[in-house]
């Protein structure tokens, strides 16, 4: 169940962004087997045109089972998207993430904190007013900082820390329910051991990862 406040925004553009800062709360939401409850904001930050210019705010808990596991996740972020109708867009993205886990696969947790860029140019040239994944066919690049802890339980704490920066356009399709199908991109890692880490997709769903030691 959610609700707005107010109930019915006013959008003098017409881009499906509310002009004043509007309130979408959830309460006990189910999808997938996890219930979800918390708020997003989102305001206009262009009342003169229709485009992608806006600042929104998420805060979510969740928990439920997926797989025969228990699960609990946590979500806090802030997004602020710019561009217009057309061309290139960017979405600024920082995010607190913490989910735990724990039954008959695996009992641990993971603890991340982001601060992406992200630029997306759509194949057509034009956004599509639309949320979520999988995006449109298109290019998009990735970079920013990542603080991240994996806690698995009798394996202990696994900790990366570094820049990311996409040393190979990724590409995404809108038959891709996670959207990029490949490209590559480079973590400059500075704990636990200082390096290179190079994630790339080869195709919907299936990367592999290479780290090479700067260290002697």
């Amino acid at each position: 169940m959610h609700h707005h406040t107010p109930a019915s925004p006013a959008d003098a553009d017409a881009d499906d962004i509310p002009d004043e800062l509007t309130v979408v709360t959830y309460t006990n939401c189910v999808e997938g087997g996890v219930t979800f409850s918390g708020t997003q904001t989102l305001q206009d930050d262009d009342l003169g045109s229709a485009g992608f210019q806006f600042t929104s705010a998420w805060t979510f808990d969740a928990s439920g089972t997926v797989d025969g596991n228990a699960v609990t996740y946590g979500y806090d972020a802030a997004l602020i998207g710019n561009g217009t109708t057309a061309g290139s867009f960017s979405l600024s993205d920082t995010a607190s993430i913490a989910i735990d886990v724990s039954g008959p696969d695996v009992n641990g947790s993971i603890n991340d904190d982001h601060a992406w860029s992200v630029v997306f140019t759509p194949d057509d040239g034009v956004w599509i007013p639309a949320s979520g994944l999988p995006l449109e066919a298109g290019d998009l690049t990735l970079s920013g900082a990542l603080d991240s802890q994996v806690t698995i339980d009798g394996d202990g704490t696994l900790s990366l820390t570094g820049a990311v920066s996409t040393t190979e356009t990724l590409r995404t399709a809108s038959s891709c329910a996670t959207s990029i199908v490949s490209g590559e991109v480079q973590v400059i890692v500075a704990e636990p051991e200082e390096g290179l880490l190079l994630v790339t997709w080869n195709g919907c769903g299936d990367t592999s990862a290479e780290f090479t030691g700067l260290l002697p």
